[in-house]
Parts: C-alpha cells; sequence; structure tokens
C-alpha cells in the first residue's frame, strides 16, 4: 500500500526537488498538472502546479513537512521537459548517495550533504560562498554519478513525463523512397509575353479576331463600334433593370406559356409575394405545372377584378400572361394587358427562340402597354446567348441572374471558343 499525498507549487521544478528531499527516491510522481486561477479573459490569471505523490508505508512521512525548497540565484532551472528530468535524476542521484552520510554528520544537515538552509542546485552544484562537504565534521564525500540520457530507461521515462503533460510523443517521419524508374515530371515554361489577354486582340485581324467571337455569340453590330475591347464592349450595355417592390404594384410577366409562369413564380419569391397575390391567365399550355403562380383567371373582367384587390395588398401584384408565341396576332394577350393596368411589365424570352418571332410579339404588346425588361431563360445552353441585346427592350435577367455587367461578362467569356485572360 502507499500513501497519495498532493503537492503544490509555483515552481515545478521545486517541487520535483522537495519530493525527492523529503520523501525519497520511492516516492512515485503519478500526476503532474498546470492549474491557472483567478484573471479575467484569460488575463492575469496566477499559475500554480499540482503534483500528486504515492509513497510507500514503510517509508517515514515528516511530522511537518518542509515547504518546497526555493532555487538560489545562482542554480540552474530546467527549461525543457529534458533538463526537468535530468534534473530529477540528478536531485535523485545525490540524495540517495549522501542520506547515509548526513545521519552521521552534522545536526540540520540537508539531503545532499549539504547544511540546512542551503539547497543543491539542479546540477549538484553548491551557490557560492555556501559551506561545502569539506566543512561538515564526519560526513564522507561520495562521488556524484552523472546521469545518463542515451539510454533505453531515460527514453521511456521521458515519454511517460511527455504523457503525463498532455505532449503528443513525436514520431519518426519516414519518407519512402521512388519506385524504381520513377521520372520526375518537370511542369511546362510558359512564356507570358505570348499570353494574349481580350483586350491585346486584334480587331482588325482575320476571323479569330474578338470582335468576330462576340458577334458569333449575338452581340449586336452597334456594340462592337472599334477599337474593341472586351471591357469596352461591356461600358456600352445598358444596366440591369430590377423589379418593383412596391405595395399595391401591379408587375404583369408576358410570353410564351411555360416561360411566363416560370418567370412570374421566380419574381414573386424574389418579391416576397405570398400565393394570394399571384394570378395566372392567358393561352396557359395545359401540360404546364401551375404551382405558385396563383389562381386562374380567364377573362379580362376578371384581371380587373383581381387589380382592385392586388393595389389594396401590403406586397406587390405578380400577373403572368400566357401567349402561344408562333401565332399570328395575340388579341387575348392585349386584352389582358390593357385590363391590368400594371405598373411594370417583363416579357419571358427563350433565348432558343427565332429573334423574328420574338420582335414580332413584343411589337403587338407594344400597343397596349410598352414592355419594360426582358427576362432571358435558357442563355446558358445557347449557341447565341447575347442576340437578345439587339431587341428594342434592355435585358433585366440572365437565368434568374441580374442581368449586370458582370453577370454578361461571366456568360460571353464562358461562351468564347479560343480561351483567354481577362481582367
Amino acid at each position: 500500500m502507499a500513501t497519495r499525498l498532493l503537492l503544490e507549487g509555483d515552481d515545478l521544478a521545486e517541487l520535483m526537488a522537495h519530493v525527492r528531499g523529503e520523501l525519497g527516491p520511492r516516492a512515485r510522481v503519478v500526476r503532474a498538472e498546470r492549474v491557472r486561477t483567478g484573471g479575467f479573459a484569460g488575463f492575469f490569471a496566477r499559475e500554480r502546479y499540482e503534483v500528486t505523490v504515492d509513497v510507500p508505508d514503510d517509508v517515514p512521512l515528516p511530522e511537518q513537512p518542509a515547504p518546497p525548497r526555493h532555487l538560489p540565484p545562482g542554480s540552474l532551472r530546467p527549461r525543457s521537459f529534458e533538463e526537468l528530468i535530468g534534473a530529477a535524476d540528478a536531485a535523485d542521484t545525490v540524495t540517495g548517495a549522501a542520506r547515509p552520510a548526513a545521519a552521521g554528520g552534522a545536526p540540520g544537515a540537508a539531503p545532499g550533504g549539504v547544511p540546512g538552509g542551503v539547497a543543491a542546485g539542479f546540477d549538484g552544484s553548491v551557490p557560492a560562498g555556501a559551506p561545502g562537504d569539506a566543512d561538515v565534521p564526519g560526513l564522507d564525500r561520495a562521488p556524484v554519478p552523472t546521469p545518463s540520457t542515451t539510454g533505453e530507461d531515460f527514453a521511456t521515462l521521458l515519454e511517460q513525463v511527455r504523457g503525463m503533460a498532455g505532449l503528443q510523443p513525436e514520431a519518426d517521419v519516414v519518407v519512402p523512397p521512388p519506385p524504381s524508374g520513377f521520372t520526375p515530371i518537370e511542369a511546362p515554361v510558359v512564356d507570358s509575353s505570348a499570353v494574349r489577354t481580350l483586350g491585346d486582340r486584334d480587331p482588325a485581324g482575320p476571323a479569330g479576331d474578338l470582335a468576330s467571337h462576340l458577334a458569333a455569340l449575338g452581340v449586336p453590330a452597334e456594340l462592337l463600334e472599334p477599337p474593341v475591347t472586351f471591357s469596352g464592349v461591356l461600358g456600352r450595355l445598358p444596366g440591369a433593370v430590377m423589379p418593383l417592390r412596391t405595395a399595391g404594384a401591379v408587375i404583369v410577366v408576358v410570353g410564351p406559356g411555360a416561360d411566363a409562369l416560370a418567370t412570374a413564380a421566380l419574381l414573386a419569391d424574389r418579391c416576397g409575394v405570398p400565393e394570394t397575390g399571384r394570378a395566372h391567365c392567358g393561352d396557359v399550355p395545359v401540360i404546364v405545372p401551375t404551382a405558385g403562380v396563383g389562381r386562374r383567371l380567364g377573362t379580362a373582367p376578371d384581371v380587373t377584378a383581381w387589380r382592385a384587390g392586388a393595389e389594396r395588398a401590403p406586397y406587390p401584384g405578380v400577373l403572368a400572361v400566357c401567349l402561344d408565341a408562333h401565332a399570328r396576332e395575340h388579341t387575348e394577350a392585349v386584352a389582358l394587358l390593357r385590363a391590368a393596368h400594371a405598373r411594370q411589365v417583363w416579357a419571358a424570352v427563350d433565348a432558343h427562340e427565332s429573334l423574328t418571332d420574338t420582335r414580332a410579339w413584343l411589337d403587338e404588346l407594344g400597343g397596349a402597354r410598352t414592355v419594360d425588361a426582358l427576362a432571358l431563360r435558357g442563355a446558358l445552353t445557347a449557341v447565341r446567348p447575347a442576340a437578345a441585346l439587339a431587341l428594342p427592350v434592355p435585358v433585366g435577367w440572365i437565368d434568374g441572374v441580374p442581368a449586370t455587367r458582370v453577370a454578361w461578362a461571366a456568360l460571353l467569356s464562358a461562351a468564347l471558343d479560343d480561351p483567354v485572360l481577362w481582367s
């Protein structure tokens, strides 16, 4: 059996010396912990150490244990765990060698052959000016062996102390040799002078120049006036039109059935319009789902009645007017658009459709109400995604994204066949 003691102090090295000096070499440290108390938000905290020691029952305990001895100014203090282990071994060796001689020495002699009140350093040295072993009558000076730090026992003890302190063991990193016949791959050297940017393209060059590339993507000729630069083309684009968010404002989305319904539902979601503030009418395809576009309105009087309620709501109203893009006339869509008295009109346009058909129904609707913005759909997969820029209505959305110059830059640069760098 053993008696377990808990010692605490401000210096871990002094606690180790105290354990060796007062409790003997058979005392075993089972736990060492650094404790921080007090302070504010981690600052000004007091730091101390707690050491738990097991002492065998046959080892007499001091009636009144002396406090940990403070190291004199000239002694060595350990600065790492390696030095701490070496200091503990040295203190154990000195104490064990001198304990029998101290019994016959002078009264009050401290362990290690040094008179009481004088502490030996961790390297076994005695402070300058302190009485040495030669001054103690009857004390035979014993040689102090130097602790070894190269043996297997020391390595094992060092790993135990590291684990006690919560440190990870040092792992040996082994780098395997490369397989036989391995040849490292050298990265190719790129001549930066050969890299062209969009602004470096020669506008008067062959068919591979920037102007020809952008024209093939549908950019109108009026936006390609020389000198053609990518930033110059983007600077000539109109700004993006934003949906109205005014309470009581009626917003109409007109276009081919599937495009008009999908755009109206997305616009209503973006503006925070509930289901009661949404409706649809016109030539609605049977196979197209109408979820998210509100109730169905049949005639122009129905649209007028719905508009009266939408104007009193605390949010805008969204009405989808569906038409057949390939029909010769759109009389019903024009009547429904007039009955809506919309504050803003969006036209849902498919980027894959012919500009001729799109321009025809836009012109017809313009007789009833001017269209304010285009909601371009399918631009990311269209062969000529910028063809809608030739229409007389500004583009407000590109596949649900506001048609800013940044959005156009991303769309056009992704569609260019010749990859180039641009900033």
